[in-house]
């Protein structure tokens, strides 16, 4: 008999999203800057902390919202993770400054705070944090390393929503911070973003880039009798049917937690042995650092070993995956170092052995014995 297929990730979703989004189509409101709109903006202020939440078609739009907002353009410099997904280089490429590449930590896949020291010259405006697989590690020397130098920190919390460090929600912890509700997320709308700030002259801001560079929104508050052009902007509002179903999402944001979270340790339990064993790679939640259970991952001792165990489990109908490439180490990167491209062998490193296995709500404790059970198997294969 085949076993059933256990997907990477899955919503978790019933029928309440369904009604949710009948509601908002009764409603014959559409387009964005409605009620739904404005209560998940308010949800999301409470739930994290934040003085501004300012909902976005995607983590990317955020991203690229919250650059423009600092005046951040030709001439400057930020730093990033080589191990993170495009769209934190898209969002600097596309504000027309220069992304300048940093390394991993020695034992994850997370920027190294010493490392972005190396790479900060007298053109840097700031760092940005990648809050990778919802664990903020290392953004405590990332912070110390902005008030010493005084750069902006800006939060690429695209998988990091409610996950914490020292208490506080990542997205909060700096200048500026971007979380993302894309469809392979803890909490979902299948695409939207959100930029979180206590800075009300960036929210301000922000607020008139998001709508095509106007203040409509102020119009549509009732202050001014007509909205005009401001600046440069683009049309970064998410619909009301997206709001729709995110309000309910976030609803049930305490218990897809709990389940995440308690996924989560449990891989660290069952996987103890191998990592004693140095077999693998695995997690560190250090003291302070709160994981929202979003990506369970591990780095392998080589390539070899990774590409084994993945082949072995999707063999097995297991949902296993790579992640991000060093982005250094990609073609278009090296064009954008002008064939100057720094070693950054940890980041090289994680890319080339890092593997994820499935964590979703959904998840029950059988599909993850079975899931550590193959892959146990898989690395004792020496074949």
């Amino acid at each position: 008999m085949t076993e059933p297929f256990i997907p990477l990730s899955e919503p978790y979703t019933d029928s309440r999203e369904t009604a949710a989004l009948a509601a908002a189509a009764e409603a014959g409101r559409f387009q964005g800057g409605g009620p739904f709109m404005e209560r998940v903006e308010e949800r999301l202020r409470e739930r994290l902390g934040a003085r501004f939440a300012l909902m976005m078609t995607s983590c990317t739009h955020a991203l690229e919202t919250c650059i423009a907002a600092h005046g951040i353009g030709a001439g400057d410099e930020v730093v990033i993770p080589s191990f993170t997904h495009p769209s934190s280089a898209n969002a600097v490429l596309r504000a027309g400054a220069r992304v300048v590449f940093a390394d991993s930590l020695a034992g994850s896949p997370h920027m190294d705070p010493e490392d972005a020291r190396r790479r900060v010259s007298s053109r840097t405006r700031a760092i940005m944090a990648v809050h990778y697989a919802g664990i903020p590690l290392g953004v405590d020397g990332l912070a110390q390393l902005c008030r010493e130098e005084g750069l902006l920190l800006l939060e690429d919390a695209a998988q990091a929503l409610d996950a914490r460090f020292g208490g506080r929600a990542c997205g909060t912890l700096g200048d500026g911070g971007c979380l993302s509700f894309h469809d392979t997320k803890n909490v979902v709308c299948g695409e939207g973003g959100v930029l979180l700030t206590d800075d009300e002259a960036l929210a301000e801001r922000a607020t008139v880039i998001r709508e095509m560079g106007t203040d409509r929104a102020l119009f549509r508050a009732g202050r001014i009798p007509r909205y005009t052009w401001r600046e440069v902007g683009s049309s970064f509002m998410p619909s009301e049917l997206l709001m729709a179903f995110l309000e309910v999402q976030l609803e049930k944001a305490d218990e897809i937690l709990s389940r995440r979270r308690r996924l989560f340790d449990r891989y660290l339990r069952l996987l103890s042995d191998s990592r004693a064993a140095g077999r693998l790679v695995l997690p560190e939640l250090p003291e302070g650092v709160e994981s929202n259970g979003h990506v369970f991952y591990m780095a392998l001792p080589d390539r070899r070993t990774r590409d084994r165990c993945l082949e072995r489990l999707r063999e097995r109908r297991i949902g296993v995956a790579t992640h991000f490439e060093a982005l250094h180490d990609t073609a278009f990167g090296r064009a954008l170092v002008r064939g100057d491209a720094p070693e950054l062998t940890r980041a090289r490193r994680f890319a080339d052995t890092l593997l994820r296995v499935p964590l979703h709500a959904r998840m029950t404790d059988e599909q993850q014995d079975r899931i550590v059970a193959e892959l146990e198997s898989a690395l004792d294969d020496r074949t």
